[in-house]
């Protein structure tokens, strides 16, 4: 085999050698490029996005668990006590924090559990409505918390109950 390929290169003129050559140099480099060089680039782009995302990400957390614990410290902006049904008294706490409108939909969950889901909510807004309801009996039964892109802006599916 490697007799024909030489048989094969010293029979061709001097001007085919070097137009082969030149061919399997540019057809090296273009593979090198397209497939090394260009996914390897890909990659590192798409990481220092993923890099930048995370940091602010990291800032938004560490703003929010700052804001956390300074309203801890403040004075409560409970609303009174209400009266009547879980589902009433969470509708009408949320109405007096303002969180009405970022309400996408309440509904029961049972005799002494209610579902709530929040859409583009204020998270310190929401912390503070939580630690309200709380101070009048309503424990949190279960939380999850999106981050949205705007600093400080969440959704969140919310299950409350009453307490004992």
């Amino acid at each position: 085999m490697k007799q024909r390929v030489r048989a094969f290169w010293q029979g061709l003129e001097q001007r085919e050698q070097r137009i082969l050559s030149a061919g399997a140099v540019i057809t090296a480099a273009l593979l090198l490029w397209g497939g090394v060089w260009l996914p390897l680039s890909d990659r590192a782009e798409s990481l220092r996005t993923d890099v930048a995302e995370a940091r602010a990400e990291k800032v938004w957390m560490a703003q929010s668990a700052e804001r956390i614990r300074q309203a801890g410290g403040g004075p409560s902006e409970a609303a009174p006590a209400d009266q009547g049904s879980l589902l009433g008294r969470v509708d009408r706490s949320a109405n007096s924090f303002s969180l009405a409108e970022r309400v996408d939909r309440i509904q029961p969950d049972g005799d002494a559990r209610v579902r709530v889901w929040l859409e583009r909510a204020d998270f310190d807004q929401m912390l503070r409505w939580l630690d309200s309801l709380s101070e009048n009996g309503v424990q949190v039964h279960a939380l999850s918390v999106d981050p949205l892109d705007t600093p400080g802006r969440i959704n969140a599916r919310l299950t409350l109950e009453a307490g004992s």
